[in-house]
């Protein structure tokens, strides 16, 4: 048993631990759901797994540590410490906070208002959500109404004609923002002028449910809970402190209508704050997958989708994808440690393996079983060829996100909007024409 000692170290001190002998190296292994520990020898390597959820601060790292050897004896080890600040250095991913924003859909804007390379700063802000990456239970999220509460908007005309004359498609604006809100699970039956289903609300005309906008406006004690853009931005400055900011092609978009709703609130975002772009970072550290969109890594990466355009669900599907790429292996020759202690020398229990690797055939299971599974799977996807606009590889893609018939297709395109078909259906497909086949 080699003894490491831990007596008051919890998480929240060390991230890892590092231990190195003659011909051994055992070190944490950095993962996004599970903390183990992982020891290698030439020709030889064993595992055992510390927990396998993400340790918080209360969690205190195992203080033994079982390795199976054949020689049962292990040279005196020099014991290190791993910082987290030197783990995020490692993988090239910075300890901070993923920021994620839904928008009201801008039209042109006017070279006189803003000019090139400034036009997002005209684009309102209508949810935020934030999550600490290396604490995901650690988030912020809220609502933004991107009007003024000091606007007068008595009537849905009175809506339009706003949002027109800040640059933004009404419309195109409305919509949206009934889809995040209905998404977002923010809205509740009594809510509405005649009590109903939120999904029944979000299929009314834009102009009826711009009747239920301009209430809320003036009655916000009826409507689901929105903020400020002042306040809104001055709660995520002080979640975000200290720590760095992360957001997906945030370069382009997300840091840029940030920094244009601080210009109009009149705060002021810390130039202390480090902005970074996960998209040019997963590019860089996971390289070849053929999309690099977020919904569409996420689906690749872990086979599953995720509630997408919902600013703290976006938020969240970050701090996962943060956390996969920061558990891809690394160098630990590069990484400066700093001695802590030495530890003596044990004896190392041995222990037997007494089960037994299943046989190709239990694995395989009953042919004609596997057989008839994927020939229903193939009848199933044939209903979706049948759709103008899909093909095989269209197919393919829809049938890894579980959609093999066109009622499935039509159900996630309900929930989840058009735009979904734009975030998961291959590069070049027209996804419009797709969308206008099935709804």
């Amino acid at each position: 048993m080699l003894n490491i000692s831990t007596d008051t170290t919890t998480v929240s001190k060390i991230t890892g631990i590092l231990v190195v002998a003659d011909q051994y190296t055992l070190g944490i292994t950095f993962s996004p759901w599970s903390l183990g520990y992982m020891v290698t020898k030439t020709g030889y390597t064993a595992t055992q797994d510390a927990t396998h959820e993400y340790c918080t601060e209360q969690k205190c790292l195992p203080s033994t540590i079982n390795i199976n050897d054949e020689t049962n004896t292990l040279a005196p080890v020099e014991v290190y410490y791993i910082k987290t600040t030197t783990i995020c250095q490692m993988v090239g991913i910075p300890h901070g906070i993923c920021v994620d924003l839904e928008t009201t859909i801008a039209g042109k804007i006017p070279d006189n208002i803003q000019p090139p390379g400034q036009k997002r700063y005209e684009t309102r802000i209508i949810e935020i959500g934030a999550v600490d990456w290396l604490n995901p239970t650690n988030t912020f999220g809220c609502l933004v109404n991107p009007i003024p509460s000091s606007i007068q908007i008595s009537s849905v005309d009175d809506i339009f004609n706003w949002l027109t004359e800040n640059h933004q498609k009404p419309t195109a604006t409305l919509n949206f923002w009934s889809r995040v809100l209905v998404n977002r699970n923010s809205l509740l039956r009594t809510m509405f002028r005649t009590e109903e289903s939120p999904l029944v609300w979000l299929n009314r005309t834009t102009r009826n449910r711009a009747i239920d906008f301009v209430h809320w406006h003036n009655h916000p004690e009826d409507g689901p809970v929105f903020h400020t853009e002042e306040v809104a931005l001055g709660k995520l400055i002080g979640f975000g402190a200290g720590r760095d900011w992360l957001a997906h092609n945030g370069n382009s978009f997300d840091f840029k209508v940030l920094e244009g709703c601080a210009l109009r609130t009149g705060l002021s975002i810390p130039p202390s704050i480090q902005k970074h772009d996960t998209l040019h970072l997963f590019r860089k550290h996971i390289p070849g997958h053929k999309s690099y969109s977020q919904p569409k890594l996420y689906s690749a990466l872990f086979r599953q989708t995720y509630n997408a355009h919902v600013a703290i669900d976006d938020a969240k599907a970050l701090s996962r994808l943060c956390q996969h790429v920061a558990g891809t292996p690394y160098k630990l020759s590069k990484v400066k440690l700093s001695k802590v202690k030495l530890s003596k020398v044990n004896r190392i229990a041995k222990s037997m393996n007494l089960t037994f690797p299943k046989t190709d055939k239990q694995k395989m299971g009953k042919p004609e079983t596997a057989v008839r599974k994927a020939t229903t799977v193939v009848q199933k996807s044939k209903s979706l060829k049948k759709v103008r606009g899909i093909g095989p590889k269209s197919v393919a893609a829809l049938v890894l996100l579980q959609v093999t018939t066109v009622p499935e297709l039509r159900n996630k395109v309900k929930m989840h909007g058009t735009e979904w078909l734009r975030d998961n259906l291959p590069f070049g497909v027209s996804w419009k024409k797709v969308a206008r086949e099935i709804i």
